[in-house]
């Protein structure tokens, strides 16, 4: 069993990597720069990560339990309407994405292929679990239409956010993330909405 001194030092260089990936790219960022930037040996970082991909790999399980974490946080807000939920499921998930830079997805894709494989099951896992369901809910309550397929519901508002809501396209927008998610959940719930479904959003 890991000490807490182990386990202080793993979740160091746990956050230095991810910050590192983040940011340089995994390809572009050595053990050694790493070992330097947290101020240990290589030696000490090998002993936690004999390699840099499995490093990788406990950035992405990292990443992807905060996710949950935080979707597990909003599911046990019993105060919030479903609709809520939903709204707070979506910011979470495209805000996170957004937050993975194309270039460092692609970048894990060609030089961790398998790594990037378990990041889109992990992703697809945690929009099944916590926000399909509630789609799959409220077409079951007759709120949203029984016509349409609830999973391209959510990849349509997912891929509209991730191209409207990055860095590229705000530069050149007046509107903020949060101004572009706002009009994007709208445009995207009301059209999926039946008739009487708009009472249960509170319009």
């Amino acid at each position: 069993m890991m000490n807490s001194d182990k386990r202080k030092q793993r979740e160091k260089i746990i956050r230095g990597a991810r910050k590192a990936f983040m940011m340089k790219g995994f390809s572009s960022t050595s053990t050694t720069s790493l070992a330097e930037q947290l101020r240990m040996s290589k030696t000490t970082l090998y002993n936690h990560f004999p390699t840099k991909t499995e490093l990788l790999e406990a950035v992405v399980d990292n990443i992807m339990e905060e996710i949950e974490e935080k979707c597990m946080y909003i599911m046990d807000q019993h105060e919030l309407t479903a609709m809520d939920k939903i709204k707070r499921f979506m910011y979470l998930i495209t805000e996170h994405l957004l937050t993975l830079d194309v270039e460092v997805i692609s970048d894990i894709q060609i030089h961790a292929p398998h790594v990037y494989e378990k990041v889109v099951a992990r992703k697809a896992a945690i929009i099944d679990k916590y926000v399909i369901n509630l789609f799959n809910s409220a077409v079951e309550q007759g709120v949203f239409r029984d016509d349409l397929d609830q999973r391209i519901v959510v990849d349509v508002m997912i891929q509209a956010l991730r191209v409207l809501g990055s860095p590229q396209y705000l530069k050149n927008s007046p509107h903020t993330f949060e101004m572009v998610f706002q009009q994007i959940f709208s445009l995207v719930i009301e059209g999926n909405l039946r008739r009487n479904g708009s009472q249960w959003v509170g319009h």
